[in-house]
């Protein structure tokens, strides 16, 4: 179902109504959600479908500061409670910089409908102490390549969160359609 309307907000904006992402208490009933698109034609998505959509991915990318140089590491991570989690190991660059620090992170991915996402997070860090919690984080994030030694858990607040979805589709699908 897509029906366009004229955003309230800016004029030249064009979205669309679409069913999205049945995940209300009874998952057989559709969420329609009114879209914007931004000025390159991608849907600007709301926080609860950003959150959504990082429930989905396991990877993303951690951007802090080490000294006065910017940094960006992959992390595994979770979404917990309406914060990112990710283990960290005692020691590293990314131990100093996620000590009560503004970070940013971002992940990204593909929906069923082959559209790509990406999804921005600024927000502070704070480590996880409550046992019962740390136990929860623990069992929801996965162990990094080196099997081990990541005990700190971090939490990421969501203080500011942005996605954006890509209307076309990706991989060999938009190669062959570009193409042919």
């Amino acid at each position: 179902m897509t029906e366009n309307y004229q955003n309230p907000r800016n004029s030249d904006v064009v979205g669309r109504l679409r069913d999205l992402w049945p995940y209300p208490s009874d998952p057989r009933a559709p969420i329609v959600e009114v879209m914007d698109r931004d000025r390159s034609g991608l849907d600007v998505l709301t926080r609860t479908q950003c959150l959504h959509l990082l429930t989905t991915a396991r990877i993303g990318r951690l951007a802090f500061h080490s000294g006065a140089v910017p940094v960006i590491l992959p992390v595994a991570f979770a979404v917990d409670e309406n914060a990112i989690v990710v283990r960290v190991a005692g020691g590293s660059r990314l131990d100093a910089g996620t000590r009560d620090a503004v970070v940013a992170f971002e992940a990204d991915g593909g929906d069923p409908s082959r559209r790509g996402w990406s999804v921005s997070v600024t927000g502070t860090t704070s480590d996880v102490s409550d046992p019962r919690e740390l136990a929860r984080n623990r069992a929801l994030l996965p162990e990094w390549t080196d099997g081990g030694g990541r005990d700190r858990v971090v939490r990421i607040s969501l203080d500011l969160m942005s996605g954006r979805r890509g209307a076309g589709t990706f991989g060999p699908a938009a190669r062959s359609q570009r193409s042919g």
